[in-house]
């Protein structure tokens, strides 16, 4: 697996066909991505409280709105009032649940469970295809695993112990186990489960502008075998424009070739918004040595 590059999904749930998204990162939904060949998905899940109208955020009750401002900026966070305003209350009896947001579910919101039956149908149909899920997680380890076992996903999950040597695409199919999960924050639920920064180093992420695209150490540790290529511009509202420049195929494998270069690992999660805009499969195939360079 360390030696196998997947195109990634960055906020794979933020889909603007889907309804309710604000700030979309990408067009298409879950299916639409697996459809057109992505393989990574980096999903945020949080507490939320279904209500007339869309998702509360459960995190309203813990964290004051000077944090939260100070964490997703003004203008999100005014833009999550408006909508808000317009949102009901929750009915009598109504408990919350699992769902991906991206940090405030006013501005969009997707049932996990409801995402996990969208890669539950997918390895059922595809027997010869590996998936990866890294999930960014503000809730505890146990309720997100209790969605995927509830969905029935564990049944397909690789579990790798520290030590051990990584299985090869070829014996990840073979072995059924064709679903690596990590988490961003609380790695200590199930043994599939794992946490994700011990597996994972990565890039930086908060890039403003194409030239700012650095290949420098972020998270993870240095003998982490797997390497994340974080490859967007960071805005609030993310930009199809800047999807179409970064995600070019010239610009896009130059970082890739650099960052393994700079750093000796093969980019393993090229991870991009607007999947569609540009040629992120063009790249991971030749990455994987499929496909030939200019």
């Amino acid at each position: 697996l360390p030696e196998l590059a997947l195109a990634t999904a960055h906020n794979a749930m933020a889909a603007a066909s889907e309804r309710g998204w604000y700030f979309a990162s990408h067009t298409g939904g879950l299916a639409d991505q697996l459809a057109f060949g992505i393989r990574g998905f980096q999903i945020d899940a949080y507490f939320g409280v279904p209500v007339e109208g869309g998702v509360r955020t459960d995190r309203f009750h813990t964290v004051d709105r000077e944090t939260l401002a100070a964490e997703y900026g003004e203008e999100f966070l005014a833009a999550r009032d408006r909508v808000a305003a317009r949102l009901g209350v929750a009915g009598e009896g109504v408990a919350r649940a699992v769902y991906l947001c991206h940090g405030l579910c006013e501005l969009g919101a997707t049932s996990l469970a409801e995402a996990l039956a969208i890669f539950r149908d997918f390895l059922e149909r595809h027997p010869r295809e590996v998936i990866v899920i890294f999930v960014e997680d503000h809730i505890p380890a146990d309720d997100v695993a209790a969605v995927f076992e509830d969905a029935g996903l564990t049944r397909w999950t690789h579990t790798h112990r520290e030590g051990s040597a990584w299985p090869t695409l070829g014996e990840m199919i073979e072995r059924n186990e064709r679903l690596l999960v990590m988490a961003e924050n609380d790695g200590s639920g199930p043994d599939w489960y794992h946490p994700g920064f011990e597996l994972t180093q990565e890039t930086p992420y908060s890039f403003a502008s194409p030239a700012d695209f650095s290949c420098r150490a972020n998270r993870g540790l240095p003998e982490s075998p797997l390497f994340q290529l974080n490859h967007w511009i960071q805005k609030v509202k993310p930009s199809p424009g800047d999807a179409s420049v970064v995600n070019e195929f010239e610009f896009l494998l130059k970082r890739a070739l650099g960052c393994q270069t700079e750093r000796g690992m093969q980019p393993n999660l090229v991870a991009v918004n607007f999947y569609e805009i540009g040629h992120v499969l063009r790249v991971v195939d030749v990455l994987n040595g499929i496909g030939a360079a200019p």
